[in-house]
């Protein structure tokens, strides 16, 4: 809210005659402080409406949009390979050979003993295609997948903002340097700037992000080494059979246990009826 009310509050005081420029030239300085008074108004509109500026973007410009697109390329690839620790070694010297770098690598061994590996890649992208080749003549191709994400749009779209606020925070600076009001107009026009500045900032740790997903491009590679065969045997219908009646012994020896257990106070209950009966039968008989 302080960026809407700043530009309103200097038209205010330029509007009241308030003592910001020197007396001497009140026509001339007063027209020169309007002047950036607009300015800024016009840069708070464009922050408030960036797409309006993208719309209003030159036919040059829209031609190196068309030129040179952003795009994010992800690869997944999954590999049938002999030697699942060996070959990650060869993939991080592979990916250094490309100016690129293994991003994480993890390795699993399985209870058969087999092991099973996730490798992510990143490479330049103008190494993807090559390095994906590559990668697919490691093993036995099982699957694999390539994805690309058009961010030019996004891209040229946070450029222009970013080229707002920064003409904004030019346009401060002049204002603050010239200014010799009051301090707490001083103060208002330090706050604004603080807040341009903020803005600008993140908008560079946004272009940064999208450069840095744009130069290098994504490789995600699943390994796994191939199981053993075991051949079927005549026996094995047998074995099967031994197998599943051992299991139903066991299922019924467990229910008869638990049914004994459940049963046993019942059972000594009546046992200990019974026993009181016996003794009260065999007192009144003597």
């Amino acid at each position: 809210m302080s960026g809407n009310i700043l530009p309103l509050f200097i038209i205010a005081l330029i509007g009241s005659g308030c003592r910001w420029v020197m007396p001497a030239a009140d026509g001339v300085e007063q027209n020169k402080a309007q002047n950036t008074a607009s300015t800024i108004l016009a840069l708070e509109a464009a922050e408030s409406t960036p797409r309006a500026a993208l719309a209003e973007a030159t036919l040059g410009q829209r031609l190196v949009i068309s030129i040179n697109r952003k795009l994010v390329r992800r690869g997944n690839l999954e590999l049938e390979v002999e030697d699942v620790e060996r070959l990650v070694g060869t993939i991080d010297s592979l990916a250094l050979s490309w100016g690129g770098f293994v991003a994480d690598a993890q390795v699993h061994q399985n209870a058969d003993g087999h092991h099973r590996a996730s490798v992510t890649l990143r490479v330049p992208e103008a190494e993807f295609s090559a390095a994906l080749s590559a990668l697919k003549g490691l093993g036995t191709v099982r699957g694999h997948a390539v994805t690309s994400e058009d961010v030019t749009k996004a891209y040229f779209d946070l450029e222009t903002r970013l080229a707002v606020m920064r003409e904004m925070e030019a346009r401060l600076r002049e204002l603050l340097a010239s200014n010799t009001g009051k301090l707490s107009e001083v103060l208002q026009v330090e706050r604004e700037l603080s807040r341009v500045i903020g803005q600008i900032e993140s908008m560079e740790g946004e272009k940064r992000y999208y450069d840095r997903q744009v130069s290098l491009s994504t490789i995600t590679l699943t390994l796994y080494e191939p199981q053993a065969l075991v051949r079927a045997s005549a026996l094995d219908p047998l074995r099967r059979a031994f197998m599943n009646a051992v299991g139903m012994f066991v299922t019924s020896l467990a229910t008869l246990i638990q049914l004994i257990v459940v049963a046993l106070p019942w059972l000594l209950v009546v046992f200990l009826g019974w026993a009181g009966m016996k003794r009260l039968r065999t007192a009144r008989a003597g």
